[in-house]
């Protein structure tokens, strides 16, 4: 039975898929920093907004809403599901629209960020993709099969970047007295009133914790190009 003999030169051919598959590691973990912005729309004074991290290249809308954390309740339907309540509002799966039953009609309508404007959605949040920095919707109200009431224009640097909270303004104040303050969770907006801004570019910006990333990969590339440079080194020796 022959013994592979393993010289210096099968161990420096080893070398280059070594450090290819450092770098196909370091890369992973870099596109495993997604985020994508969800703005909730409960009624006139209350608003919630989530900043929804995710290991995937992309999600589908009904999975951005379910990893909010809110208790969301749908029915199933040919194309998909339709939400039929989020937290303690709205019906039950098995009357989903139950408030649709006469002339009036409010249910949970689903909008899209486009070019710093909501657009109403027309397909079902499980046909949807959500990519890093984007911006989703829910908005509780009355509608119909084509138009809604839409959600309060937030950026995705506003959702998960900055992450102001409005304090309520009391009686008599202007918006340019309201305090703004940083949470470590969602952020609950009221009253609606007081936040309204200005649409964004549409442009995402890059997390703090994705910068991060970027340095550290930086760092494992040099440490590679020095790895590199000392095994050429041996090898002219």
């Amino acid at each position: 039975m022959k013994r592979l003999k393993v010289t210096t030169q099968t161990r420096n051919a080893w070398i280059p898929g070594v450090w290819i598959g450092a770098l196909l590691l370091a890369i992973g973990t870099l596109q495993q920093d997604n985020r994508a912005a969800l703005v909730i729309r409960f009624g006139e004074d209350r608003v919630e907004t989530f900043c929804v991290p995710f290991d995937e290249e992309e999600i589908t809308g009904y999975e951005l809403l379910q990893r909010s954390g809110l208790a969301v309740e749908v029915e199933e339907v040919g194309m998909g599901v339709s939400v039929c309540r989020v937290t303690e509002l709205g019906c039950s799966a098995n009357n989903c629209f139950c408030q649709c039953q006469g002339g009036a009609c409010e249910y949970w309508s689903y909008w899209l960020l486009r070019d710093g404007q909501w657009q109403y959605a027309v397909a079902g949040p499980s046909l949807s993709e959500v990519q890093h920095g984007d911006v989703q919707g829910w908005s509780w109200g009355a509608g119909s099969v084509s138009e809604a009431i839409a959600p309060p224009e937030m950026t995705f640097e506003e959702v998960c970047i900055a992450e102001p909270v409005a304090t309520p303004v009391a009686e008599g104040a202007t918006p340019d007295s309201v305090a703004m303050t940083t949470p470590a969770g969602p952020m609950t907006v009221t009253p609606l009133s007081a936040t309204t801004t200005e649409s964004g570019s549409g442009q995402t910006g890059i997390p703090t914790s994705r910068v991060a990333s970027y340095a550290v990969f930086g760092l494992l590339v040099l440490l590679l190009a020095v790895m590199a440079v000392a095994a050429y080194t041996r090898r002219q020796r």
